[in-house]
């Protein structure tokens, strides 16, 4: 289940030239919400996903998803502050782009997926 308050991303078109995707301001309390399309270029993506060396670990493991088995690299991102999320980002080895799953664990529970990718080119 998707944390309170958090929206809701989706990643409309992959190439090797840029990335297209959609955040909508959809959360479980607002289903509807309204959503902005967005282009980006692979540089930009890539600096989106710089995290603090000194908040970082990263590990391989094995999942699977509705995309089949991967092998992952999964980067557990502490907050700042000490307060907040855990973001959890795994990116597929084999896989160009986004991670392929991404999910949260707040206070101690248990992980929270909040993304799964559906579908690759």
């Amino acid at each position: 289940m998707v944390p309170s308050g958090m929206p809701t991303r989706h990643f409309s078109k992959w190439t090797r030239q840029r990335p297209d995707f959609g955040l909508s301001s959809a959360t479980r309390e607002d289903p509807v919400g309204d959503e902005t399309l967005s282009t980006s270029t692979w540089e930009g993506f890539r600096q989106h996903a710089e995290f603090p060396a000194a908040l970082t670990t990263i590990e391989l493991q094995t999942i699977t998803t509705d995309l089949g088995r991967f092998d992952v690299q999964v980067y557990r991102v502490k907050p700042a502050e000490g307060t907040g999320p855990t973001r959890v980002f795994y990116f597929a080895t084999t896989l160009p782009g986004p991670p392929i799953r991404v999910a949260v664990i707040v206070g101690g529970e248990p992980e929270t997926v909040v993304m799964d990718m559906v579908e690759h080119d």
